[in-house]
């Protein structure tokens, strides 16, 4: 299927194959999804998926791609587990922007819990390398809050490693960061994320919600996403719910500087910070993310160089980044990591292909 966008623009175009209203121009080029959408066939029938959304979005030309295949239409609402990273990081790092957070300042000293993980800094948090492990049950209780959480976390060093020795992947880590956000801004995180995120960017459909990643998709929705009650204790590093048009709008803001259409939303220098590989040379990265090199704030690395970043997340969705090339993509399924890993590479191509030969 080729797609010739002429005077009528992106909007005007018949829904059922493009949506999103980024932009009222009309893109410059003219980009041909068949192969891609054959890719998506092939790959739903080798593996059974039942259903997928994906976004394609351009730096100059917006949102240039949105469909639902099989079972999902294009406005489904999804869990997406950890691929809630990139959002996070970006909420968390407007605070760095506005001069209330430093990304090298020992959180300890936001905080009065105590003189634990006294090397601890929001980037080593973001990054993985706080040195603090995923042990503690209470980032997954919807019963707690952010705030009493945090502080189990922060106070318990029994089982941590000194910052910038481990990469190890922890949404403890990333609920502290939440917290200390919380404490800095004066804010709860639903607060900041409608704030920082939601309104700027006109999403409609993404918030956050206290759900158990470890658990099968369906076992962990219990029903639509939205209808799952509100937390003190959202998981920020994988409780975020969103649909393909809302993630295409995060997309594009990473692609042009920080902004969602007139708004600033973060500074070009904190977007490039979230791109920045922060795992040292010589420490592995987990065996189970066999296809990254490093690991940026919730972008991993796929390729040295000019690499497209991607965010991962248990329940298969993935978010691709390549600013050197100009685009990103949002996928969503709802199965698992592994099925995840085989759609990025049964897909992904070709959309880079067909990004790359737009006329």
């Amino acid at each position: 299927m080729r797609y010739l966008f002429g005077s009528m623009g992106l909007c005007g175009l018949a829904l059922a194959a493009v949506g999103g209203c980024s932009d009222t121009n009309p893109p410059s080029r003219t980009y041909d999804f068949s192969a891609v959408d054959s890719a998506v066939a092939d790959f739903m029938d080798a593996y059974g998926v039942s259903g997928l959304t994906l976004a394609v979005v351009h730096k100059d030309d917006g949102q240039i791609y949105e469909m639902g295949y099989g079972d999902f239409d294009r406005e489904r609402v999804s869990l997406i587990a950890s691929t809630s990273k990139v959002l996070s990081a970006g909420v968390i790092l407007t605070l760095v922007d506005d001069g209330v957070l430093e990304l090298d300042r020992p959180v300890a000293q936001y905080l009065d819990w105590g003189d634990q993980h006294p090397t601890a800094t929001i980037r080593s948090l973001l990054s993985m390398m706080s040195g603090i492990p995923e042990d503690d049950p209470c980032v997954r209780d919807p019963a707690d809050s952010m705030q009493d959480c945090a502080r189990v976390v922060f106070q318990d060093e029994s089982q941590s490693v000194p910052t910038g020795e481990k990469f190890q992947y922890s949404a403890d880590a990333w609920q502290l960061a939440g917290a200390v956000a919380e404490v800095v801004s004066g804010r709860t995180w639903a607060e900041l994320v409608d704030e920082r995120l939601v309104t700027p960017c006109g999403l409609t459909n993404t918030a956050y919600r206290n759900v158990d990643s470890s658990k099968p998709y369906a076992d962990a929705l219990d029903g639509e996403p939205a209808a799952i009650p509100p937390s003190d204790n959202p998981v920020i590093a994988g409780g975020a719910y969103t649909t393909i048009g809302d993630y295409s709008e995060v997309l594009l803001m990473h692609l042009r500087g920080g902004r969602c259409g007139e708004q600033r939303v973060l500074s070009t220098a904190m977007v490039q910070t979230m791109q920045e590989a922060l795992v040292p040379e010589g420490v592995p990265l987990p065996i189970w993310r066999f296809e990254a090199v490093n690991y940026g704030m919730g972008w991993w690395w796929f390729e040295d160089g000019p690499a497209p970043f991607v965010d991962t997340g248990a329940w298969g969705a993935r978010s691709v980044l390549h600013p050197d090339e100009g685009w990103g993509a949002i996928l969503i399924i709802e199965a698992n990591t592994a099925v995840g890993s085989i759609m990025y590479r049964d897909i992904v191509p070709f959309i880079r292909e067909a990004v790359a030969e737009a006329n």
